[in-house]
């Protein structure tokens, strides 16, 4: 028997007039089936967002996000019309308990389905301070699943530095990371956390400020350049060292925080380059000082 290969498609199975499917010599040929639904809360709301996965046999599809409105679909291929399959469904939200429904599929057959998630009340909670002790306020906090690369909530702490998240503890699926303009970034997979779940406690250093100004090949304040930090390590993907931009102003200052101590890269755009254009790159090395490091730089006579 050839199992299905799962993926996600919004398109309808061809079906013969009485919705079975083809029948006669076209059932040697593969079928396609799909399934359609919905998630609720046991007092009958939409849960939205949500992920699905579809486990048949030995393969396992890619996650599958809800669309919106609480509704997913999934559709399979290379099941023989009218041939069936036992069909795993695995349903992921922040909030609510991890959900295994089972149900038989058929090669042809269009299935509907509703299922309920629970709520949980295991979530994530905890407060985020500076290397002193003290609160830090407006901290942007994100929730991602690392199975999917998928941000699934983002919220900010409050004035004394607390954040609650409806992302339940799931050693597997859940990291944090947090984003404040002043400190550096920091990231936490949810299995290094210690003790009281609902008490988490994270500390963030204080970043490097760079205060520059760019100049033209004359010598003049060049306004309008996007200069952009990026972590200097090579073995990086591309975006992953990104830290922070600025635009030069009228005078063409800017001023980059949250910067990480040591070798960074620096990028400056010009307004008047081409879309697409390459940007003119230096490197620069970030000193931990209690005062901001200020530098000029200049750029060619035609920049890229």
């Amino acid at each position: 028997m050839r199992w299905p290969r799962p993926f996600v498609d919004g398109q309808a199975p061809p079906q013969s007039a009485n919705g079975a499917g083809t029948s006669g010599t076209e059932q040697t040929q593969p079928a396609d089936n799909l399934i359609r639904g919905t998630a609720r809360t046991p007092t009958g709301n939409l849960v939205e967002p949500y992920e699905v996965t579809l486990r048949l046999g030995e393969i396992t599809s890619a996650p599958s996000r809800s669309d919106g409105q609480g509704r997913f679909t999934l559709r399979f291929q290379d099941l023989l019309a009218g041939e069936q399959a036992q069909a795993t469904l695995t349903f992921r939200s922040c909030g609510f308990e991890t959900l295994v429904h089972e149900l038989s599929v058929r090669g042809g057959d269009y299935s509907a389905l509703e299922v309920t998630l629970q709520p949980t009340t295991d979530t994530l909670s905890g407060r985020v301070l500076n290397t002193s002790g003290e609160p830090i306020p407006n901290v942007r906090v994100l929730a991602r699943n690392n199975t999917a690369s998928a941000t699934l909530e983002i919220m900010s702490t409050d004035t004394d530095g607390r954040f609650t998240t409806r992302c339940t503890r799931n050693a597997d699926v859940i990291s944090m990371r947090f984003q404040h303009p002043l400190f550096i970034d920091r990231s936490m997979l949810a299995a290094e956390v210690n003790g009281d779940w609902n008490h988490v406690t994270v500390t963030l250093d204080k970043g490097c400020v760079l205060e520059g100004t760019v100049l033209d090949a004359f010598g003049r304040p060049a306004s309008g350049i996007l200069v952009r930090a990026a972590l200097d390590r090579p073995s990086s993907h591309e975006t992953a060292g990104f830290q922070c931009e600025d635009t030069s102003d009228s005078n063409g200052i800017f001023s980059l925080t949250g910067l990480s101590p040591g070798p960074i890269e620096l990028g400056f755009w010009s307004a008047k380059a081409k879309p697409g254009s390459r940007a003119l790159m230096t490197n620069f090395l970030v000193m931990a000082e209690e005062e901001p490091t200020t530098e000029t730089f200049s750029l060619p006579a035609t920049p890229d």
